[in-house]
């Protein structure tokens, strides 16, 4: 991953890789609750491109390309993937244009402690493009840190002046949407170090998704501080489907260690568990 500076206004963020991974997969919607996982092996070339112009302020915009070569390498004999017509399950080209608009005020890009990130995507999926499936995906990412002035309180003892003592609240919001022929690891999806702790990454998927989580980021003392995460999202094959009463919640927390204060580079072990 690289990011190019053009100039004053213009900068062009990149991605080429080539990936090989051992994953599971649980199937799709409800099937992931069940929680039945099975083996897949799958290797995949990787190109994402995405022009930037600086607008105004935090604000960006421009357009993108995103190729993946998704190539199926071992499935489980008997397994979903083997035996039901799941779309993607022989492997095939993604390739897709689309947009990108970003906002970003936030203090620090490692840790933030104020300000905001909004990110919207619109992008197109199709054969002209050189792509073996046809699909549509709009995506749509807010994200706001609030700074909780702990440190006022002086924690009791005479510290150090550049220790930074002040608490983070972080709030996140996304909603991912596809329509068409979208291939099975491409589809929207709960589950990671990122989004809905507490599963395994993907396990619960679908056409559209909706996420709720936040975090909060405390010092305790020196270079130790703590972490408690909470979130609730939905999959579904269409838009009723994202009900709250359909919703799954996650919760934990764990600990952060201070690596580089200056930059905010923290070591984290956190626990998350997900009631299914």
């Amino acid at each position: 991953k690289a990011t190019l500076i053009l100039g004053n206004s213009w900068y062009l963020k990149s991605e080429l890789g080539h990936y090989e991974y051992n994953f599971l997969y649980f199937g799709i919607g409800d099937q992931g609750r069940e929680g039945l996982a099975e083996n897949y092996r799958y290797q995949h070339p990787r190109i994402r491109l995405n022009l930037n112009r600086w607008v105004r302020g935090g604000t960006s915009m421009g357009p993108a390309f995103a190729f993946d070569d998704m190539r199926i390498l071992e499935v489980e004999e008997g397994g979903r993937l083997a035996t039901e017509n799941v779309v993607g399950a022989q492997g095939g080209k993604v390739s897709g244009l689309g947009w990108v608009t970003k906002l970003d005020t936030r203090n620090s890009y490692l840790f933030p402690s104020s300000g905001e990130r909004i990110k919207y995507e619109l992008f197109y999926y199709g054969p002209w493009i050189g792509s073996d499936f046809r699909f549509v995906r709009w995506d749509f990412e807010a994200s706001k840190y609030i700074r909780i002035p702990w440190s006022r309180l002086g924690y009791g003892y005479d510290r150090p002046k550049h220790l930074i003592l002040d608490h983070v609240l972080a709030l996140q919001y996304h909603w991912q949407s596809n329509w068409g022929d979208v291939p099975f690891d491409q589809l929207a999806r709960l589950g990671g170090a990122e989004r809905l702790r507490g599963l395994y990454e993907g396990q619960i998927r679908g056409q559209h998704s909706m996420l709720f989580q936040a975090d909060y980021r405390g010092y305790i003392y020196g270079r130790l501080g703590f972490g408690l995460h909470a979130a609730y999202g939905m999959v579904g094959t269409t838009f009723k489907d994202l009900s709250l009463k359909n919703g799954l919640f996650s919760w934990g927390g764990g600990l952060r260690f201070a690596a580089n204060r200056r930059d905010g580079i923290y070591y984290r072990l956190y626990y998350g568990r997900t009631q299914l």
